[in-house]
């Protein structure tokens, strides 16, 4: 719990709970999407090991995740702002399942 306090309060500035309609000044709290990968790369020694495109092409989503298990999802506009939207700690790997076409599950 500690760890996760300390990640809050190092990201916290940079930390933006919405990113399409947010306020002028809760958007200032995100940063560079270059500053976001080195300071989670510096600090938690964080990697990104998923992107992901938001509907309409708007944001991308991206999962950093360290080998201690930390873990640190951002969310990039189409001005390079990133943004913090969650972090964690005790990350693991489930192995992948196939996916086939019409299956509902």
């Amino acid at each position: 719990m500690k760890t996760l306090m300390k990640m809050a309060m190092v990201l916290a500035p940079v930390a933006a709970m919405t990113f399409s309609t947010a306020p002028a000044d809760a958007q200032t709290r995100c940063i560079s999407h270059e500053g976001a990968v080195k300071q989670l790369a510096k600090k938690y020694k964080e990697t990104v090991v998923g992107r992901g495109l938001a509907k309409g092409n708007k944001s991308m989503m991206e999962l950093f995740v360290s080998k201690k298990g930390t873990w640190t999802l951002v969310v990039t506009n189409t001005k390079g702002a990133s943004c913090v939207v969650a972090a964690g700690e005790n990350w693991f790997d489930v192995p992948a399942t196939k996916v086939v076409a019409g299956d509902p599950t």
